[in-house]
């Protein structure tokens, strides 16, 4: 289907908010860095070590691959990809299949984790670090002008402000939307969809990466359709533990739907039938790129969402796709992006993989 933009230039205004004082002050200067508190950080290398944990399966369930949520009609047409992580020395690509999925969309949104730096970087505990061959990936994937890029993630302040700076420069110099700093965490699509970011995490302590708590601000922007995209919850976990979920119902008390990110394995897309309709919360899509051949790492979800007003003029989803990716690294030096058969399996699976089930989840939030 034919983008509903029909080609013409979408109009992308950045939301601008008041930062905190001594924003953009650099972090310590510490080799050795991570957001966790110590216990956390002991099961992160376990999970790294052995793979995702599958506890908490069953509380968020696993969405159908293509659901048409209520009767629209179809204004704007957005997708969504998981975590951009860096390449190293590798040659990356991305499937013909994943461009087709995104072929008609009039945006698409990814989370971009890192930093931009020419030449050598600072040598930084877990630093990604990302050579311009990234920017070319992207601009290859989907049209720059078209793309927005979240930077509110646990790896914002690794290199400090001054690499940071340059590193968003670089990006829109290519003609990509950048969003994510504690004084830019927002876009307005056409003046109707806001979206909007955030990180609970960050590896080294900044005031300029947007922090979760700005959702909150930011949910009194005036939109007809607001999509939170938070960096949240815990890496190499298949599901959501029960306070995220919690926290997903009360975001949803004033946002739209939830596209979330950090875990670095994909976690359910899953919808909520709430009393102010179908909300739909993907709580994170894994990995889009990610240049180690590390399995733990390899597997991600692409969405599409369909947005716009329905009979009463209230903006709501229609229809709803996602589709499970793997990332296949060819010996030492490429790597492609591809999309799974269809149906095959639950991405959320971390060991085998179940199949995929048409499920939705009852949360009571009132209306707006």
């Amino acid at each position: 289907m034919a983008g509903p933009a029909g080609g013409r230039p979408l109009k992308i205004e950045t939301i601008r908010l008041t930062p905190p004082p001594g924003w953009r002050r650099d972090p310590p200067r510490r080799w050795l860095s991570q957001p966790y508190p110590w216990r956390e950080a002991a099961w992160w290398v376990a999970k790294t070590l052995f793979g995702p944990s599958g506890g908490h399966a069953g509380l968020a369930p696993w969405l159908d691959q293509s659901v048409r949520t209520e009767a629209i009609t179809t204004r704007l047409a957005v997708g969504f990809v998981g975590d951009i992580m860096p390449f190293g020395a590798r040659e990356f690509v991305a499937g013909d299949d994943v461009k087709a999925f995104f072929a008609g969309a009039d945006l698409l949104v990814g989370n971009f984790e890192g930093t931009v730096i020419d030449g050598r970087p600072p040598s930084r505990f877990m630093g990604q670090a990302h050579t311009r061959a990234t920017i070319d990936l992207l601009a290859e994937l989907f049209p720059p002008g078209r793309t927005l890029l979240t930077c509110a993630n646990n790896h914002a302040g690794e290199y400090g402000w001054d690499l940071s700076v340059e590193s968003q420069q670089m990006l829109e110099a290519r003609g990509f939307r950048v969003v994510g700093r504690a004084d830019e965490p927002a876009a307005l699509i056409d003046g109707c969809v806001l979206i909007a970011v955030g990180t609970d995490w960050t590896n080294r302590r900044c005031g300029y990466a947007a922090r979760l708590e700005v959702l909150e601000r930011l949910a009194a922007v005036d939109a007809s359709f607001r999509i939170a995209c938070p960096h949240w919850g815990y890496e190499l976990e298949a599901y959501p533990r029960p306070p995220q979920i919690a926290y997903a119902g009360r975001l949803l008390r004033q946002w739209d739907a939830i596209v979330g990110h950090h875990s670095h394995w994909p976690q359910p897309v899953t919808l909520y039938h709430t009393t102010g309709g179908p909300r739909l919360v993907a709580y994170s899509l894994g990995n889009f790129t990610f240049g180690v051949n590390f399995s733990k790492h390899l597997r991600g979800t692409i969405l599409r969402l369909e947005l716009g007003p329905g009979a009463d003029g209230r903006w709501a989803v229609g229809r709803v796709a996602w589709r499970a990716t793997r990332i296949r690294l060819v010996g030492r030096r490429y790597g492609v992006v591809e999309t799974l058969p269809q149906g095959l399996t639950s991405p959320g699976s971390p060991l085998t993989g179940t199949s995929h089930f048409r499920a939705t989840a009852t949360v009571n939030i009132a209306n707006r």
